[in-house]
């Protein structure tokens, strides 16, 4: 147990701190602060909080995203992610008001939607009269002050503040109203200096550009000539009606899966930044469903909308009243009647440009605006957010360049307020870069930044991102034979190896969307499951139709290193050995097939040819370096 001293003008009394469950070299306690820092409404919340053991480090506050996310459950992923600065300063994290341990906001029908929901204003209004008036205090600007709150609990003249998504606009809250007391900013996906945008326009108006950069380099070469026309084309298909077909679930039985409406399609964009493996696949799924085979979209919808997620690991209830208290609205929570609210956001909706939604339609990026959201939250009083000067303090500033909920543009909007703001731009990956570097370029820069030495560019060549995967074969015919056979066998060789590719690809996708379960159904039937260890085991899965393909693999050395038995049309069965240095060979319908691993790692044999030229299919070669970050998402909730 050790005893903290509080010199708190909040709190006097010595607060406790016990060995955290679960959680070696941490230890959690609690502290209680004011509901309503103006003292015109009593009552008090726990915070509680998780920190190492005092030894004159001087303090290191972690903050999560959402918002809405619990920190202390995840403080030994922070320790993993920031050990760069942890050589100098003593990590603390808390779950903020309103999150975790910390009276987590209880609203159970927006706890039940998933991340691809558009929002309603109706139900988000019921959340509010169920959280009741409390609800007012739950601002960024109260959970600002309770930062400096723990900061004294803690006995600490000033703090450093370390931020993630969200989280990054609670540093910035608090720098901006105790500038004296912070040492140092880092900022991980940053949210723009005003807060999150009414209408998402800063998501939107970038995402042709991220669209782009995906593809550069020839990456998307077969797969098509412009993503950002194809999500466009698609978006206009969707106002038309849902997309509906079926898609195998985990014990590869066909269920139904519908994608409702262009604002769903748009928020499946969207959630690819956090999901390395989700993000490949979404060009490729476009163009496929544009030309009517919806499988692969349908799939990575599944995909997308994850397991659920508890209040205690992410309030739905605290996010929508943080975003409802702390956003630039067309109106105002405060002081707009409800009435008036409807017209005025329509207005402001048709004054955007049409570019401030790239490809999105303006009523899709509406469906998902927290305007909408917020039509008819009560009329409370509150703080609103500071725009007082960000303090001269060293800040550094990670931004991914495929980051599409906080764009890199943000962070060069908040590093201009920071005159010591150095700026590290992520190649090759999206939102949360500390947790999504697997090169450690990030651990670099953020090494030298705790030592004071200029970051420079270390990431400037970062190999972290997954080559964009081929489009689906359709059919049989649409496949490459391999190399040794020729005809229907020689395809059924190539369809068999990549069945295999998309079991890996699909599992990591569901681990980074934050199954623990993570065997799935294949594209076209049967099923597969797997573990973290690189294991595969493949149960009459189909990638292409006609071929179902059974065995087990695994991952070594970026190879997959075992045998499955193939299912063909008619008499195209057999069986293939994929073996070391890349070497595959079988028979096929008695005819002898052969191919080897590519040097480069690209293909067991030859990709799907859906387009001229071919495409570079999912590496082999990269999902062993992608597993331990694949651990870690599986423990760490995605970032908001």
């Amino acid at each position: 147990m050790v005893a903290l001293g509080s010199g708190s003008a909040a709190r006097a009394e010595t607060i406790t701190a016990t060995p955290c469950p679960h959680q070696k070299s941490f230890f959690c306690g609690a502290i209680k602060v004011p509901l309503d820092y103006s003292g015109r409404v009593p009552g008090r919340i726990a915070l509680h909080f998780a920190e190492q053991a005092p030894d004159g480090r001087p303090l290191l506050v972690a903050l999560t995203g959402g918002p809405g996310q619990s920190a202390v459950p995840e403080a030994a992923q922070f320790a993993t992610s920031l050990s760069p600065a942890l050589q100098r300063y003593r990590l603390v994290v808390l779950d903020q008001r309103g999150t975790g341990q910390s009276g987590a906001l209880n609203c159970a029908p927006l706890q039940r939607l998933s991340e691809l929901s558009t929002l309603s204003a109706a139900l988000d209004a019921q959340c509010a009269t169920q959280i009741g008036p409390q609800r007012a205090f739950y601002a960024t600007s109260d959970s600002a002050r309770d930062i400096d709150v723990l900061r004294q609990a803690l006995q600490a003249p000033s703090v450093a503040v370390m931020g993630v998504s969200y989280g990054t606009f609670v540093a910035q809250q608090y720098a901006r109203r105790f500038p004296d007391r912070v040492s140092l900013l880092i900022l991980d996906s940053v949210v723009p200096p005003e807060g999150i945008d009414a209408f998402s326009t800063d998501t939107y108006g970038r995402m042709s550009r991220v669209l782009r950069t995906q593809c550069l380099h020839r990456l998307c070469a077969g797969i098509t000539r412009d993503p950002v026309a194809d999500l466009a084309a698609l978006d206009r298909r969707l106002t038309a009606g849902p997309l509906r077909g079926t898609v195998p679930d985990a014990r590869g039985v066909p269920r139904p899966v519908e994608l409702d409406n262009a604002g769903e399609l748009a928020n499946l964009v969207v959630a690819g930044d956090s999901n390395a493996f989700l993000q490949p696949a979404i060009p490729g799924a476009i163009v496929s469903a544009l030309h009517g085979d919806l499988a692969p979209l349908l799939r990575l919808r599944r995909i997308a909308v994850g397991p659920p997620v508890p209040r205690t690991q992410l309030s739905a209830g605290l996010n929508i009243a943080t975003f409802c208290e702390d956003s630039v609205l067309p109106y105002s929570v405060a002081d707009t009647p409800i009435a008036e609210r409807p017209s005025l956001t329509a207005r402001a909706l048709a004054a955007e440009p049409a570019a401030a939604f790239g490809p999105i339609d303006r009523q899709a990026a509406f469906s998902t605006s927290i305007a909408r959201a917020c039509e008819q939250w009560p009329r409370d009083w509150f703080e609103p957010a500071s725009d007082a000067p960000l303090p001269d303090v060293p800040a550094l500033i990670l931004a991914g360049e495929l980051d599409m909920r906080t764009p890199m543009e943000n962070a060069r909007e908040v590093a201009a307020q920071l005159p010591r703001a150095q700026i590290v731009d992520v190649a090759g990956i999206g939102h949360d870069e500390l947790d999504s570097d697997t090169t450690d370029c990030t651990a670099k820069a953020l090494a030298r930044f705790v030592a004071g030495l200029p970051v420079r560019a270390p990431c400037l060549h970062a190999a972290n991102q997954v080559t964009p995967y081929p489009i689906a074969p359709p059919s049989l015919a649409a496949v490459q034979p391999a190399v040794g056979a020729s005809g229907a066998a020689g395809r059924v060789a190539t369809a068999a190896s990549l069945t295999a590719i998309d079991a890996y690809a699909s599992l990591l996708q569901r681990a980074f969307a934050g199954f623990t379960q993570l065997g799935g159904g294949g594209l076209r039937g049967g099923r597969y499951t797997g573990s973290l260890d690189g294991t595969v085991r493949l149960i009459s899965d189909s990638y292409v139709p006609g071929v179902k393909v059974t065995g087990e693999l695994q991952i070594l050395f970026g190879q997959g290193i075992g045998a499955v038995y193939v299912n063909g049309p008619g008499k195209l069965d057999g069986h293939l050995d994929l073996g070391e240095d890349g070497i595959i060979d079988g028979r096929i319908d008695g005819h002898f097939v052969s191919g080897r691993l590519g040097d480069d790692g690209v293909r067991v044999v030859k990709s799907a040819r859906a387009a001229p030229g071919g495409a570079p299919g999912p590496q082999l070669s990269e999902v062993g370096a992608w597993l331990a970050r694949a651990r870690r998402a599986a423990r760490m909730p995605v970032e908001g």
